[in-house]
């Protein structure tokens, strides 16, 4: 399965919720963080 991730300043955690994505990050820090959750539970 694909994960999906998005983000930034254009989007919102709810828009994020509403277009079916897997996780919003407000920023990329953020959203490395994220990835790297995603990578270590493998």
């Amino acid at each position: 399965k694909v994960k999906v991730i998005v983000g930034g300043a254009p989007l919102t955690e709810e828009y994020a919720r509403q277009i079916g994505a897997d996780a919003y990050g407000r920023d990329a820090v953020e959203g490395v963080n994220i990835c790297k959750k995603w990578v270590s539970k493998k």
